[in-house]
């Protein structure tokens, strides 16, 4: 098509140019869900709405302007006279216009829309041509990301984020096929608090990387859920779990832990199987194990995790609702899920300890949890006060900073197991 240049020419020119560059910027687009139309109309039509897309965008450039198509189904315009972002955004805007009315004209046979990604050139004018596409790249995906149907102005400390998160996932590959190194758990006490003695640890993981040194797990889980590596990790965790309750309860016979199990898990593993497994391997009885799960897991309609939790009460497991005063936070859940424990969240704690009506609802709360014949632990003590104030509530658990930061298995036999109580 006369006027469309090839991406050897976009290369070309930045090889060229790049270093004289002072103002300008980059508009790439891509046509959204193209994939679908070559799948439902096939490839000829594809090419069809390939050419008319081409044409909508030529017919709306300026003389200064150029367009080079770079892959299947994107185009960059390339404009070098002005830094103006709204110009970038207008001609975005003006080009969607074109594309629908030629979709109107084609009585909408196929209807589709564009994303774009806008770079701004000045600051790039060292960049070289590569890192320069990749942040073009970027930009297009973070359009498609937020919707579609839109354009995204680049900002470089949301990719420098982008870039940070891509290095911790592979670091988070290379570790679980490095016999999990730079994992670690920690144990956080859990305490009987009518008799004032240690009954079980919640079991957190923790990462530590190479480049970035400690990493939260508010960080690195989500990345592991959406890799899948929370599977193999979870299968990790359990087994280390077991092995040091196990030889905990040689010297306090009672001793739980509670293991924190996700959504990914109990959709895409045999989690209650992993668990079992482990157990009947250490000799360990099955009430030495107690599942956290928040509600909105528990809550999801769907055959995996309603046998999720079917598979939990026959093996004989307990099940905790973890975070209770986050999210939904319904009581009618409650007979729903059938919960062993039920944990209050260090949020709702923490309003109750300062707000007369908050510490009202929650001392109504905690005489029905005991009402349904339920457990309740609450999280987030901190301090004397809040803890003398939280017994009244008659808490069956307790657990928060004030007994100890969560700390690794060592010392918290050290301080935990290991004195006298």
């Amino acid at each position: 098509m006369t006027g469309l240049l090839g991406k050897t020419s976009l290369e070309k020119y930045f090889k060229n140019s790049v270093s004289t560059l002072n103002k300008g910027f980059l508009l790439h687009i891509g046509i959204d869900g193209f994939k679908m139309i070559n799948e439902k109309y096939g490839w000829d039509y594809g090419d069809y709405i390939l050419r008319e897309t081409a044409s909508c965008i030529l017919s709306c450039i300026s003389d200064s302007q150029k367009v080079y198509k770079i892959a299947s189904d994107e185009f960059i315009i390339l404009d070098t006279t002005s830094s103006d972002m709204t110009t970038a955004s207008n001609l975005y805007d003006h080009i969607c216009k074109h594309i629908n009315q030629f979709i109107e004209e084609n009585n909408f046979a196929a209807v589709f829309t564009i994303s774009a990604g806008i770079l701004p050139l000045p600051d790039l004018s060292q960049t070289g041509y590569a890192e320069i596409i990749k942040r073009t790249d970027f930009s297009l995906t973070m359009a498609k990301q937020h919707g579609r149907n839109c354009c995204y102005i680049f900002r470089e400390e949301e990719y420098q984020n982008f870039l940070r998160i891509r290095e911790i996932t592979n670091e988070l590959h290379s570790a679980v096929n490095h016999d999990f190194r730079g994992f670690s758990i920690f144990f956080q006490p859990i305490i009987d608090i009518r008799q004032d003695k240690l009954t079980g640890a919640e079991v957190l993981i923790r990462f530590t990387s190479k480049k970035f040194a400690q990493i939260s797990p508010a960080e690195f889980i989500p990345l592991l859920e959406t890799s899948g590596l929370i599977i193999p990790i979870g299968r990790w965790l359990i087994r280390e779990a077991i092995t040091a309750c196990r030889k905990i309860r040689m010297q306090l016979p009672d001793f739980k832990v509670n293991i924190n199990v996700s959504q990914v898990q109990i959709t895409n593993s045999d989690v209650i199987t992993d668990l079992i497994k482990e157990m009947n391997a250490s000799g360990l009885p099955h009430t030495a194990i107690v599942i956290e799960l928040t509600e909105s897991i528990l809550l999801e309609k769907n055959e995996k995790a309603q046998n999720f939790l079917k598979e939990l009460k026959q093996a004989g497991l307990q099940l905790a609702l973890d975070d209770f005063g986050t999210g939904y936070s319904n009581f009618h859940y409650l007979s729903e899920l059938h919960p062993d424990i039920v944990k209050i969240d260090r949020g709702f704690t923490s309003k109750a300890i300062t707000d007369k009506k908050e510490y009202y609802l929650l001392n109504q709360f905690s005489n029905m949890i005991h009402n349904l014949g339920l457990k309740l632990c609450i999280e987030g003590i901190e301090t004397e006060d809040e803890l003398q104030k939280m017994k009244l509530l008659k808490p069956d658990y307790c657990q928060g900073f004030y007994w100890g930061q969560p700390c690794l298995y060592d010392e918290f036999r050290k301080y935990f197991v290991d004195v006298k109580r």
